[in-house]
């Protein structure tokens, strides 16, 4: 399976990251299909709009630079 990599925000990253290591039987989430288990890399930021702004526009990068 390719690497693929998952852009969120999150108000509590450690319940997130629960979450994502110990999902729901049969979930559906993308986090489960794709088996995301590792943080590789988070950004911290105060205000909600700027850290929605900024998932947005990485989710906009080509996969090539998703990847590098």
């Amino acid at each position: 399976m390719k690497t693929k990599p998952y852009f969120s925000v999150t108000n509590n990253l450690v319940d997130r990251l629960y979450y994502h290591n110990n999902p729901e039987a049969h979930s559906k989430s993308f986090s489960h299909k794709y088996k995301c288990k590792y943080l590789i890399y988070y950004e911290h930021f105060t205000d909600v709009e700027t850290a929605i702004n900024r998932e947005k526009q990485l989710k906009k990068w080509n996969r090539a630079k998703k990847n590098s």
